[in-house]
């Protein structure tokens, strides 16, 4: 894995680990955050999806793209196989 793989992969576990202590501490409770933590979530997943993009390129193609090719990667959430999909904010799935 190269490093800019797993630099993404590194802030995912700190980032998710702040996330979790809030909740932890109960930051979440009163709904005032929540805007927060939609936020803090979709960090996480730009993370995740530069980790799983990055993977596949060298560290050359990696600093060769443009920010809006990152952009781009960044937002682009991998479609793993597991039956995943992406719904609106706050859609009731169920």
């Amino acid at each position: 894995m190269n490093r800019s793989a797993g630099f993404h992969l590194s802030e995912v576990a700190q980032d998710a680990r702040r996330v979790f202590d809030k909740f932890q501490a109960g930051r979440y409770d009163d709904g005032s955050e929540f805007g927060d933590l939609q936020i803090e979530l979709e960090h996480l997943m730009g993370h995740l999806a530069l980790a799983w993009h990055f993977a596949v390129r060298t560290d050359e193609q990696i600093d060769a793209l443009s920010v809006e090719e990152f952009g781009k990667l960044m937002n682009a959430i991998p479609q793993l196989g597991l039956n995943q999909q992406l719904v609106e904010p706050w859609d009731k799935v169920i």
